[in-house]
């Protein structure tokens, strides 16, 4: 190793470029086209060796999207090529906690892909320089990418700094690692230490000489914290940078005043040198998420929930429902609408960079945001029917049969909700084997004011429609193989002798303004309750008004109303809580929330909750207390199943961190108290552990800016933009109708991560009904089936109960079948991949779908393994 006395310092130009945050994805585009044309002129006048455009691939997209000129297309290949235009291998720069598994590994597969497309040479790194906080599944991820060096700024932790230092080997959940560098000061102050505007004609050695003294101080800590090399990482840039002028005359003065060797470099090129230069590198193995150094806005996750609602929704939706049945209809006609699936997941990542799907933007851009997820909403629900449809078509399902679909790997129970229409008041339900169905009827509508025009003479003839009704039902008990689907048949009820149950284990009444539920069986009793408190916080943070907690919902009245059901027990329960219109308003008005608790199986209940939010800058919780202690909060992440312990921390202003440490943490589907109970949820993201039995989870927050100074749990300067505060109405959620269904679970000795995401994925069926084609909208088109022949012969199953399928698609660049998932249990599990109930060869494969391991028969999977397996095209 080279003498340290004399550092070798890589200065890498680049920018960090949001899509969209304060401004909109329009905005920067303008911005955008007109800085890539400048860096393209610069690379081909060699007045510049190399820039990196922020990881991301997405803005040559952008700038496709409006340059024409086919010269200026063959310049951005040859530069990304050559690596001089430095671009990847993200897609877009990620969110890591308020997605879903599936999307972060697509926004690398989707960059590394669009790479390739364009002939580009990617980034070799997994930079992520401003995302809050990291997952401790990433080190997997990037490995499987084939990324082994990692850049962060946020979430890393007073332990780690003080320890360590700033260069790590980070260490996953499955014992996976990448050398981490930690930037510190983060990706702008050196940027921010250059005079861009007077390098065009200033002196630059005075210039070089202003520098090194302004960011003498920088360049020491760094130094001083990186106690294992001789080389240091300086990037020189910021948000939305220009391109930089006179940058090799700038490095060669800086040089002349310098004892430590600057150079010119790119990320690629420094860990190649620093992995060369470098001893004794110590491990961190955990979650990085503190807000020691740098803010994590850890309570982002309930900002703008109705965005965050819908997106969790479009990701369920494509990743659980729709590309499975695409699957299924591919091997048996040989159809796959991969244009559209590609559409919408570009939809989805970039309606998920950094900063767009925190929702801590201005209202015209959350508005754009909203818009790109209904869009794409849209074609996968057109997608589901089409294909739906077809096989309806193909089967010749009767008029009134519903086809109910099993998008799962394994038997699946179906206990789920449909919508169905029929002129029938009372019926019953059969399978194709006559085995009756077990249904419950939850809501009953009548329709009877529509028209029937038909052509005459006269241009049209119009008239009354017959009437029909609308039912709401609960199926349960419904077994359906994988990959297939049942048909069921609406008989009219005469002399049926139904089969019905409606007495479980559960006991549900409201005391002391509390829903109090106590299962029966094994002893186990919570306690369910709202909480409001006021929000004075921003679009990135809540904070509270003082110090002390104070509870500003008042409950004035409560009604339990039980009603039992043929195969389900009801509890309609009504509270009006009394809370004050807004935080600067003495005025009380009342705000009603309604439960629905449904009981269709023993020690689990089925929860919709309702409100119209009437108040603003407030943040409403539901609270559950049990009456067993435990230290652990159990809960998944990002293709993981993991435990956090209870540590709350005190001390955190007189040590200066950027925000205070609190116990709120995040979660993607699955949350519970160890030993206790879970919720199994689709689109909250936050909850906190109180003391040893209590959990909160936060159903949605109102605020009014986008930035606001000195929060009592964040000091100093508002986020984003502290001069101005941009108000944002819209995040107000005034008058917005709230609605969240839930599965409280109490069970024991069950896979709790399977079962939650049985639960959060829609029921997929089809009825042949002409009775209310605009339900589902796509079935309103008449169709030329040209796939008549086409039915579902061929089905993929998979031998384990426990493995936890979050991927069923067609592979980026062929006919081949991919299956994506992981073990979420301690032990290790095996099984097969079955095609039509015979064991089949697969072949393992990375997440780049590269094959790793040919001619697997039996599948081993470790705790917390991610494994993708490649069913070859030409075996279905």
């Amino acid at each position: 190793m080279e003498n340290k006395n004399k550092w070798k310092i890589h200065v890498v130009p680049h920018t960090h470029w949001d899509k969209e945050w304060y401004f909109t994805k329009q905005d920067s585009d303008i911005l955008l086209f007109d800085n890539i044309k400048k860096l393209l002129t610069m690379l081909e006048n060699d007045e510049i060796d190399t820039f990196t455009y922020d990881g991301q691939l997405s803005i040559i997209d952008d700038f496709l999207e409006y340059e024409k000129d086919e010269k200026i297309k063959e310049k951005i290949i040859k530069y990304t090529k050559s690596k001089r235009f430095i671009v990847g291998p993200w897609y877009t720069q990620p969110d890591f906690y308020n997605v879903t598994s599936e999307s972060i590994i697509r926004n690398l597969l989707v960059g590394i892909n669009e790479c390739k497309k364009i002939g580009a040479d990617h980034l070799g790194v997994a930079y992520v320089p401003d995302s809050f906080g990291h997952n401790s599944q990433m080190p997997q991820i990037y490995n499987q990418f084939g990324l082994k060096n990692f850049i962060y700024w946020r979430g890393v932790s007073k332990n780690i700094l003080e320890n360590n230092g700033i260069i790590n080997n980070w260490v996953g959940v499955d014992g996976s690692k990448v050398l981490s560098y930690n930037f510190l000061y983060g990706y702008w102050p050196f940027g921010a230490n250059f005079p861009y505007l007077k390098m065009e004609d200033g002196d630059i050695e005075q210039i070089a000489k202003d520098f090194l003294n302004n960011t003498k101080d920088l360049v020491s800590e760094l130094k001083n914290k990186s106690p294992n090399t001789n080389r240091l990482l300086v990037p020189l840039g910021g948000d939305q940078a220009p391109i930089m002028k006179r940058l090799k005359e700038f490095i060669k003065s800086i040089n002349n005043n310098s004892n430590d060797e600057w150079v010119l470099s790119d990320y690629d090129s420094f860990f190649e040198d620093l992995n060369k230069n470098i001893v004794s590198v110590p491990e961190i193995n955990e979650e990085l998420k503190s807000p020691y150094l740098s803010r994590i806005h850890k309570t982002i996750g309930s900002q703008r929930q109705d965005i965050k609602l819908k997106m969790k929704e479009l990701e369920v939706e494509l990743y659980k429902n729709l590309e499975p049945l695409m699957v299924g209809w591919f091997i048996n006609s040989k159809q796959y609408a991969k244009d559209f699936i590609d559409k919408v997941v570009k939809n989805i990542l970039i309606s998920q960079a950094h900063d767009s799907m925190g929702g801590c933007n201005s209202d015209r851009t959350n508005d754009d945001i909203l818009n790109r997820i209904e869009q794409s909403l849209d074609i996968v629900e057109s997608l589901k029917t089409k294909i739906l449809k077809n096989i309806a078509n193909n089967i010749k399902l009767k008029e009134q049969e519903i086809i109910i679909y099993n998008t799962n790997l394994t038997e699946t129970v179906f206990n789920k909700k449909i919508t169905i229409f029929t002129k029938q008041q009372d019926f019953s339900l059969f399978d194709s084997e006559s085995k009756q169905v077990n249904f419950s009827i939850l809501d009953k509508r009548k329709q009877s004011d529509g028209m029937v025009v038909k052509a005459s003479t006269k241009g049209e003839d119009v008239s009354n429609s017959d009437a029909f009704y609308e039912y709401d039902l609960l199926i349960t008990d419904l077994k359906i193989q994988p990959s297939d689907f049942k048909i069921i048949s609406l008989v009219k009820e005469e002399n049926i002798i139904s089969k019905s149950k409606n007495d479980f284990n559960l006991d549900i009444k409201i005391k002391e303004n509390k829903i109090l539920i106590a299962d029966k069986t094994n002893n186990k009793k919570i306690k369910l309750s709202l909480e409001a408190e006021v929000d004075a916080g921003d679009s990135y943070d809540y904070s509270p008004k003082q110090e002390n907690k104070v509870l500003i919902n008042k409950l004035v009245s409560s009604k339990i109303t039980e009603i039992k059901q043929d195969n389900a027990k009801r509890f309609n329960i009504e509270l009006i809580y009394e809370v004050p219109k807004s935080e600067v308003s003495t005025e009380k008005l009342k705000q009603s929330i309604t439960l629905e608790l449904l009981q269709f199986e023993d020690s689990t209940i089925d929860v919709k909750l309702n409100t119209k939010n009437l108040s603003t800058e407030i943040r409403w919780r539901l609270i559950s207390e049990s009456n067993i202690d435990t230290n652990e909060s159990s809960f998944d992440q990002c293709y993981s199943a993991s435990t956090r312990i209870n540590k709350p921390f005190k001390n955190w202003k007189q040590e200066g961190w950027k925000e205070a440490p609190v116990n709120i943490e995040s979660f993607e589907n699955v949350v519970g108290l160890k030993n206790s109970h879970y919720f199994y949820v689709n689109g909250l993201n936050e909850y906190e552990m109180i003391g040893k039995n209590t959990l909160a989870l936060t159903l949605f927050r109102s605020v009014s800016v986008l930035g606001r100074n000195n929060l009592l749990w964040r000091p100093g300067r508002a986020s984003g933009t502290s001069e101005y505060n941009i108000k944002t109405d819209k995040s107000k959620l005034y008058n917005y109708d709230y609605e969240i269904n839930f599965m409280i679970d109490l069970r024991d000795g069950v896979n709790h991560f399977v079962k939650g995401q049985e639960y959060i994925a829609k029921p997929m069926y089809y009825q042949n009904q002409n009775l209310n084609n605009l339900y589902k909208k796509f079935d309103r088109f008449f169709l030329d089936f040209a796939d008549k022949n086409s039915t579902i012969k061929n089905k993929i199953s998979i031998s384990n109960n426990d493995f936890i399928v979050k991927s069923v698609k067609k592979s980026e660049n062929g006919n081949d079948v991919i299956i994506r998932g992981y073990n979420p249990i301690e032990e290790e599990i095996n099984f097969n991949v079955l095609l039509n109930g015979e064991k089949s060869k697969v072949k393992i494969i990375n997440l780049k779908e590269e094959v790793v391991t040919s001619g697997v028969v039996d599948i081993k999977v470790k705790q917390n393994q991610i494994i993708s397996i490649l069913l070859p095209g030409k075996s279905v």
